[in-house]
C-alpha cells in the first residue's frame, strides 16, 4: 500500500511516487505495472456481460488474474469514480503486489514517461506495442522529430515497434495471436522492457509476458498517443482525447501516417486527418482528459497551416461525387459555425490583452500619420527617420525609396488586407489590422486584430479594445489609436483628400492600369480589386476627430502639401520637420537630453583623434566630451586639447579602463552618458537618432542599449543583441551565461545620476563587459528601466578576445557579480532562493573556456 507523511505537500507526494515507481520498474525481471481504468473497473463491476475498451467478456477471468497477481497496480484513485466504484468489486490481491491506492498519486505512468522515461531506457531494450506504434516507428525515424522530442529518448535508444494484428482489433480472436508476435520479438532482439498500449486487454498481455519471459512489462494506455501527437484512428473529430507531450506539424505527422499504413484509402486518410486537425485545437496540457478546445494564438497558427495542407492534400482528391463527400462538407461546416467565428473571438480578446500595454505609451508626444496621396513624391521625407509614424495600407511600396519604416502600421479594408496579407505580414513594425483581416493573416506578435466591423456605437473611439469606428478611410482608425497611445500632436503627411477616379463609394472595381490617386502607380495598379472612396464621410469624421482632440487639449496638424482636406489647421511640413533640430512642435522646441560621451584614451593618438572626431561630426546640440589619457606616451591630451579646446581633458595614470570611466563619471555634467574606448566610433547620426528615440519612447528610461558594427577581417558585422536578449526586464542573475554576449554586443547608455548611485564601475573586475553586467544587474535592483534602440551606433575594429586569453579570470569576475549582486542592500527577499541556481550557471559558463 502506498503511504506517506501528512505534513508533505500534494506536489511533493507525486514526486515520491514518481521516484519509486522509477527503482520499482528499474529492479528488472518479472516485473509487471498495471493500471485499473474507469473502463476496466466498468468491465469488473458489471462481469462478463458488458463489452468495455476492447474486452470480450471471454477475457474476464484473465483480467482478474492480471489484475489480482501484477506486481504493481495503479488503482488510479485520482479518479471521482474509481475511489466511488472500486470497494464495490471483490479482488483478492496477492500479497507481494505493490497497491498504489492513495488519491494523490493515481495514474503515474503519465507523470513517470514524462519525467523519468529518457533515464529509464538508457541501456535497455524496449519494445513498443500499440495502434499508433506503427506510425511512432515512422516519427522515431525522422531527425526533426529526434531533436523535439529529446527529453523521451535518448539518444543510443534501442527500441522497437510492434503494430498489432489488425490495428488492434477483434481482440477475441487476436489476442493470443498478438500475445505470440510480442513473444517471438522479445526472444529474437533480447527485449528486457514492453510498453503495452491495447486497451483492457493490454492488462492481461502485461501480466502473462511478464510472468512468462521475466520481463518488465508496463501498461502504457494512451502514453503511446500523447507521445505520436497522434489524434483518433478517424472514427470522429470531436471526441479525441489526448495527453500531450509534444507538438509535431500535421503535415509530418501525416506523412508518418501513409508511411506506416499505405493500404488507407483517400477516406481514411481524410478521416484521420480531420481528427489530427481538430487535435491542434485542443488544450494542451501533459494529462488525459476529454476535449477542449483552446483557441489560443498557437492552436489556431497550428489548426490554419494544418488546414491549407488538409484542403490540398486530402479534399482535394475526393471527388464531389463520392458517397463519403458527406464527411467532407460536415467537417466545413463545423469551421464555419464554430471554428471560425470561436476564433475571431480569441483572437481579438488576444489582441486586446495586448493592446493595454500601448494605453499612453507615448503621453505627450507627438507623431506623423503618412497618408499615400501623390503629394508624398513632391515631399523630402528624410525627415521621417527621426519620428513616431503610422503607415497606412501599402505604404511598403516607398520603403525603399523613403528608407525608413514606419513605427506602427494600419490597414482596415477587407479587399488590401486579403489582397497584400504576404507583405504586410513582413512589415517589421507592430500592425493594427481590421477583425476582416482574421481570415487571411494568422495571429502573431506583431498584429493586433481590432474589431472594425460592425463599428461600435460611439462615432471616435478613445479605447481600441471597445472596438474603432472607420469613418470610411483607414486615416482616422489611426488618428483614434494615436489617441489612445496619448500622443498630443498629430501631424498628417500624404493625405491629399482628392481622387482622380470617381464613382459610387465603397463600390468595388478592378483597376484598369496604373493608379492616379497614390503615391506610386502600382498602389492600386491593373488587375488590382478596390474599394472606390467616400470623401464626404471621411470628412464627417475627420471633423469629430478634430473636436475630440480640441475638447482634450491636444491637436491634429495637416502638413499635406497642396492637400484639399479643409477641416485642420494647415502648416508647412518644412517648417515642422526640416529645422535644425529635429524635434518641433507647433514651433515650441523640446530641449534634448544632455549625453556626456566619455572616451578612454588608451590607444594610439590617430585612433583616438578619429573616435573624437566622430563625437563632434554628430552635431548633437547637447553634447560633452570627456577624454581620459590613461598615461600615453605620445601625449594624447595635450595634442588634442591644441586641436579642440571645447573638450575636457583629464590625465591620470595607468590604472585600466574601468578607473578611467570612473575618472570621467566624476566630472560629469550630462544626463546621461556614454563610454567610448579609444578604439570605437560612432556612426554618423548615431547618437542623435538615439537620444532623439530616447526622449519620445521614455522620459524615465535610465539604460538604453544599442547595437554596434565590429570588424572581422576584411568586413563588417553588425552585431544585433536584441536577438539574443530581446526582453530587458528579463534580465536576471541566473540567467547570468545569457548575458555576456549580448552585453559584448551592445553599446549602453546610462544615466548619470543612478550610475553614481552605485560610486560608478567596480575597479577589481578584469573584464568590463563584467563590471557592466554587475551595474546593470544593480541598477535593476533599483527599478532602474532599460530599453533597446534597434540600430547600430558605433562601430569597433577589435573583437575583444580577452575572454580567451585568460579564461581563470572570467571565473572570478562571475563568482564576484553573484557575490555583489546577494549582498545588494536591496536584495528582494524571493531572489535570496535563486543564488545556489546563479552559482552553478556562472560555473557552468565558465568552464566553456577553460
Amino acid at each position: 500500500m502506498s503511504q506517506f507523511s501528512s505534513e508533505l505537500t500534494p506536489k511533493d507526494i507525486r514526486s515520491q511516487a514518481i521516484e519509486h515507481l522509477h527503482q520499482f520498474l528499474g529492479r528488472g525481471g518479472e516485473t509487471s505495472y498495471l493500471r485499473m481504468g474507469d473502463g476496466e473497473l466498468g468491465y469488473l463491476m458489471n462481469s462478463r456481460d458488458v463489452k468495455l475498451t476492447g474486452l470480450d467478456p471471454c477475457h474476464y477471468q484473465r483480467l482478474v488474474i492480471a489484475y489480482q497477481n501484477c506486481s504493481y497496480l495503479d488503482l488510479c484513485m485520482n479518479q471521482d469514480y474509481n475511489r466511488q466504484n472500486f470497494p464495490r468489486i471483490n479482488l483478492s490481491i496477492a500479497s507481494q503486489t505493490y497497491i498504489n491506492n492513495h488519491p494523490k498519486t493515481g495514474n503515474l505512468i503519465r507523470d513517470w514517461t514524462y519525467y523519468k522515461l529518457h533515464d529509464y531506457l538508457l541501456g535497455r531494450r524496449c519494445l513498443i506495442v500499440g495502434a499508433e506504434a506503427a506510425i511512432l516507428e515512422k516519427l522515431y525515424q525522422d531527425q526533426d522529430y529526434r531533436k523535439l522530442t529529446q527529453k523521451f529518448w535518448h539518444k543510443e535508444n534501442s527500441v522497437f515497434f510492434l503494430q498489432p494484428r489488425d490495428q488492434g482489433n477483434n481482440l477475441k480472436e487476436n489476442l493470443d495471436l498478438i500475445k505470440l508476435d510480442i513473444l517471438v520479438l522479445v526472444l529474437k532482439y533480447n527485449i528486457d522492457t514492453v510498453f503495452i498500449s491495447l486497451g483492457g486487454c493490454a492488462k492481461i498481455l502485461c501480466y502473462e509476458i511478464a510472468q512468462q519471459l521475466q520481463v518488465t512489462t508496463i501498461d502504457w494506455g494512451s502514453i503511446l498517443r500523447g507521445l505520436a501527437y497522434s489524434g483518433s484512428r478517424g472514427d470522429s473529430y470531436t471526441f479525441d482525447y489526448c495527453p500531450y507531450f509534444v507538438r509535431f506539424p500535421f503535415p509530418n505527422y501525416m506523412q508518418a501516417v501513409e508511411k506506416a499504413h499505405p493500404e488507407l484509402d483517400q477516406v481514411s486518410l481524410l478521416s484521420i486527418a480531420q481528427a489530427q486537425l481538430k487535435l491542434e485545437l485542443n488544450r494542451k496540457v501533459p494529462k488525459i482528459g476529454q476535449v477542449v478546445l483552446d483557441f489560443c494564438r498557437e492552436n489556431i497558427q497550428q489548426f490554419q497551416k494544418g488546414l491549407e495542407i488538409y484542403r490540398t492534400n486530402y479534399v482535394s482528391k475526393i471527388p464531389a461525387e463520392h458517397p463519403e463527400i458527406s464527411k467532407v462538407n460536415e467537417f466545413e461546416d463545423w469551421i464555419n459555425n464554430v471554428y471560425l467565428p470561436e476564433k475571431e473571438l480569441a483572437v481579438i480578446k488576444d489582441s486586446n490583452q495586448r493592446l493595454l500595454a500601448l494605453k499612453d505609451k507615448h503621453k505627450g508626444q507627438r507623431c506623423v500619420i503618412i497618408g499615400n496621396g501623390p503629394s508624398l513624391n513632391q515631399m523630402d521625407l528624410s525627415f521621417l527617420k527621426n519620428e513616431i509614424c503610422f503607415g497606412l495600407n501599402k505604404i511598403y511600396l516607398g520603403f525603399e525609396k523613403w528608407g525608413f519604416i514606419p513605427t506602427y502600421y494600419v490597414s482596415v479594408n477587407r479587399l488590401v488586407i486579403e489582397q497584400n496579407a504576404e507583405e504586410i505580414l513582413n512589415i517589421p513594425c507592430p500592425k493594427f489590422l481590421s477583425n476582416r483581416g482574421i481570415p487571411y493573416l494568422l495571429p502573431q506578435d506583431d498584429i493586433f486584430f481590432i474589431k472594425t466591423n460592425p463599428p461600435p456605437d460611439i462615432a471616435f473611439s478613445p479605447d481600441p479594445t471597445q472596438g474603432l469606428n472607420e469613418g470610411s478611410t483607414v486615416t482616422y482608425i489611426a488618428m483614434q489609436l494615436a489617441y489612445y497611445m496619448g500622443f498630443e500632436t498629430v501631424i498628417l503627411i500624404g493625405v491629399d483628400h482628392h481622387f482622380v477616379t470617381q464613382g459610387q463609394p465603397h463600390k468595388e472595381v478592378i483597376s484598369p492600369g496604373d493608379d492616379p490617386n497614390h503615391f506610386h502607380p502600382d498602389y492600386f495598379g491593373k488587375g488590382t480589386k478596390w474599394h472606390l472612396p467616400d470623401l464626404p464621410t471621411s470628412e464627417h469624421h475627420y471633423k469629430i476627430a478634430y473636436d475630440y482632440f480640441k475638447i482634450n487639449n491636444r491637436q491634429i496638424i495637416d502638413a499635406t502639401l497642396d492637400g484639399q482636406c479643409q477641416v485642420f489647421p494647415k502648416q508647412d511640413y518644412r517648417e515642422l520637420f526640416c529645422k535644425s533640430n529635429p524635434i518641433i512642435i507647433t514651433g515650441k522646441i523640446q530641449e534634448l537630453p544632455k549625453v556626456t560621451v566619455v572616451v578612454t584614451a588608451n590607444h594610439p593618438l590617430n585612433t583616438i583623434r578619429k573616435t573624437v572626431t566622430s563625437i563632434l561630426n554628430q552635431k548633437y546640440p547637447n553634447t560633452e566630451i570627456v577624454v581620459v589619457d590613461q598615461g600615453s606616451e605620445d601625449h594624447i591630451s595635450t595634442v588634442l586639447q591644441s586641436e579642440w579646446d571645447q573638450i575636457r581633458y583629464i590625465q591620470q595614470e595607468k590604472l585600466g579602463v574601468l578607473a578611467a570611466r570612473n575618472q570621467g563619471l566624476q566630472v560629469a555634467q550630462g544626463e546621461f552618458i556614454l563610454f567610448l574606448g579609444g578604439d570605437s566610433c560612432l556612426s554618423p547620426g548615431g547618437l542623435t537618432q538615439l537620444m532623439t528615440f530616447v526622449k519620445r519612447e521614455s522620459t524615465k528610461t535610465d539604460m538604453i542599449f544599442a547595437g554596434k558594427q565590429i570588424s572581422q577581417g576584411d568586413t563588417w558585422v553588425n552585431t544585433t543583441p536584441w536577438e539574443d536578449l530581446p526582453d530587458l526586464d528579463d534580465i536576471h542573475i541566473w540567467k547570468l551565461p545569457n548575458l555576456w554576449k549580448p552585453f559584448s554586443d551592445s553599446i549602453i547608455v546610462l544615466r548619470c545620476s543612478m550610475l553614481n548611485l552605485l560610486g560608478g564601475f567596480d575597479r577589481q573586475f578584469y573584464h568590463q563587459e563584467a563590471a557592466t553586467i554587475d551595474v546593470v544587474l544593480r541598477l535593476g535592483l533599483r527599478n532602474c528601466s532599460a530599453i533597446w534602440f534597434h540600430r547600430q551606433v558605433c562601430y569597433n575594429k577589435e573583437l575583444n578576445m580577452k575572454i580567451m586569453e585568460k579564461p581563470q579570470q572570467l571565473s572570478q569576475d562571475l563568482e564576484r557579480v553573484v557575490n555583489k549582486f546577494f549582498a545588494d542592500t536591496e536584495l528582494k527577499d524571493w531572489m535570496r532562493p535563486l543564488e545556489s541556481m546563479a552559482r552553478d550557471n556562472a560555473m557552468a559558463y565558465s568552464v566553456r573556456f577553460v
